[in-house]
């Protein structure tokens, strides 16, 4: 499940920029 692993990291990632924003 390879979907599912680039979805969280993918998630994060743009929780960083968030967070940065």
């Amino acid at each position: 499940m390879r979907a599912w692993y680039i979805l969280n990291s993918g998630g994060f990632y743009l929780v960083a920029l968030g967070s940065k924003n």
